[in-house]
């Protein structure tokens, strides 16, 4: 059992509930917050799935992520997970001077 599968079966159990909250928008120090839910993050991270496929990221290969904690970084995490990748999780933040 890993975590795709994990996700997998609640998304079977309960497809309308929601799997995720993320950042939409900050103002000051107030952050808004919105949700997707299992059946959206299993349909999302299945395309980006196949597409990472077409694209040539086979099991076991080391991918890079460098994307804002959105509603995009849980489906292209699970997305990867699906497929056998192995995420490497890089900080948007850190600048390519630092990394």
């Amino acid at each position: 059992m890993n975590v795709a599968s994990l996700v997998l079966e609640r998304a079977r159990q309960d497809p309308a509930a929601v799997a995720i909250h993320y950042p939409v928008s900050a103002r000051g120090q107030k952050v808004s917050y919105a949700g997707a839910t299992n059946r959206e993050l299993d349909r999302e991270s299945d395309a980006i799935a196949r597409g990472l496929a077409k694209a040539g990221v086979t099991r076991g290969m080391r991918t890079a992520v460098m994307v804002p904690p959105d509603r995009s970084f849980f489906a292209l995490m699970l997305g990867l997970l699906k497929m056998g990748a192995v995420p490497v999780v890089v900080d948007p933040g850190i600048g390519l001077r630092r990394l």
